[in-house]
């Protein structure tokens, strides 16, 4: 059973020793060489001690022995013995006349050994018969037995004791023996219940016989870090309180039942949008409420940011021109043309006297420089009577373009939570996010 067990428990076939036991019975093991509850890697090979049985020893000689050196050297090797007397002409008083077991013969602890003691010769014996008669009557001799100490299962350093037989005989003073991760609950009659034996117990028999020690097993412990674990006790189970660090990220700035730490926050810019814009290098007194001095811009624009937004600009490139060109209603001075100035749009004499005042100016966009464009180009004659139209190009002005692109800041927010009080049945120690790990065993005191 004991190698099935831990073949189950997926250690390697045990090596196994066999060696006598008198208090264990053959086949049972007596014991291994790993200490019960302790943590073995997969395929382990341990060592086993399995009882014989009972060691066997030879029976010695002991006739002619004194009945009592006899009975203590047969009780001392744990044989139960036991005394008769009869008359003997040949042997002395008190000495042994025989053994029921023969000198040599296998015999094992607790085997029964009876001796046959002279009482001495028949004549003697009735001379002091007679004697008895006519004197005071003599104290009879007292009988001794042995008593063993069996320690069922545990050890005792006093194998036996002998008691005198008398009246109002008790055991007297008694051994405490010990055994692992057991309690001593003490002496009694038989080895599983019987009657209690201690010190003023009257003796059960005026035989040789045993007594047997009684156990309880020690309780399991509550579960106690493994540091607080006494000397010697035995670790029947085991586990581990552990705290474990979750982390994740997010784009929120805040997450229910999450800490944040502000030291792993991450950003990046991300693309928001993008378009072109227009500008012009309108020239002084350019027409405000003209649509393209409303609508373009009036200079080249750079990159910018501001806080978590940006915008990136192209490089300038052209896109056209706006023309200028204005006219006017006035009279024709033969052999003078009329100049535009165009601060207060008025016309002059090229000499500079006054004139007339302008009547009309327009403007449109080209994509590409007009043919016809001049500085100073001449005016034509309109087809009202008797008065002229004139007109001029005043001004070509280039248009530039720029791409733009719109960029907003992203956050990557870094967020832990801890969990304290887990429990783990293998140890958690090296894992991510694990911390504060304590052992904690439950074990059986020795």
């Amino acid at each position: 059973d004991a190698v099935e067990k831990l073949k189950k428990a997926g250690l390697a076939e045990p090596d196994i020793e066999t060696k006598a036991d008198d208090n264990v019975e053959a086949g049972r093991v007596i014991s291994q060489s790993v200490d019960y509850g302790t943590e073995v890697a997969e395929g382990t090979k341990i060592k086993l001690i399995v009882s014989s049985g009972p060691a066997y020893f030879e029976m010695p000689d002991v006739t002619g022995m004194n009945a009592s050196e006899a009975k203590n050297n047969l009780g001392s090797r744990g044989l139960s013995v036991e005394t008769s007397y009869e008359e003997s002409d040949s042997v002395a008083k008190d000495k042994v006349i025989s053994q029921s077991v023969s000198a040599g013969t296998q015999v094992k602890k607790g085997d029964p050994v009876l001796l046959k003691v002279s009482s001495g010769s028949a004549v003697s014996s009735r001379n002091e018969q007679s004697s008895v008669r006519n004197e005071t009557p003599q104290t009879t001799q007292a009988k001794t037995i042995t008593v063993t100490f069996d320690p069922n299962g545990g050890s005792v350093s006093q194998k036996y004791k002998t008691v005198t037989v008398n009246s109002g005989a008790v055991y007297g003073d008694l051994p405490t023996p010990v055994r692992s991760y057991c309690t001593f609950i003490g002496w009694y009659t038989k080895a599983s219940g019987g009657s209690e034996v201690a010190a003023s117990t009257s003796l059960v028999s005026d035989s040789n016989h045993s007594i047997y020690a009684h156990w309880s097993k020690n309780p399991t412990s509550d579960w106690v870090p493994a540091s607080q674990v006494p000397s010697g006790a035995k670790i029947v189970e085991t586990k581990w309180q552990y705290s474990l660090t979750e982390t994740t990220t997010s784009g929120d700035s805040s997450m229910s039942g999450w800490k944040r730490d502000d030291s792993k926050t991450t950003t990046r810019w991300v693309q928001s949008g993008n378009g072109v814009y227009t500008y012009a290098s309108f020239p002084s007194g350019y027409n405000q409420n003209d649509t393209y001095y409303q609508s373009y811009g009036k200079s080249r624009r750079y990159n910018s940011s501001s806080g978590n937004t940006k915008r990136e600009y192209s490089e300038p490139y052209g896109d056209g021109y706006v023309y200028w060109h204005w006219a006017c209603e006035n009279g024709r001075d033969s052999g003078n043309w009329y100049i535009g100035d165009y601060y207060n749009e008025t016309l002059y004499w090229p000499n500079g006297a006054y004139w007339g005042q302008a009547t009309q100016w327009c403007s449109f966009r080209s994509g590409s420089p007009a043919s016809e464009y001049s500085s100073y180009e001449t005016g034509h004659c309109g087809a009202w009577p008797g008065r002229c139209w004139y007109s001029k190009w005043f001004c070509e002005i280039p248009v530039y373009s720029q791409n733009y692109t719109d960029y907003r800041k992203e956050y990557t927010y870094s967020y832990y939570k801890k969990t304290t009080g887990l429990w783990s049945s293998n140890d958690p120690s090296g894992q991510p996010g694990v911390s504060d790990v304590v052992k904690y065993v439950r074990y059986i005191k020795k």
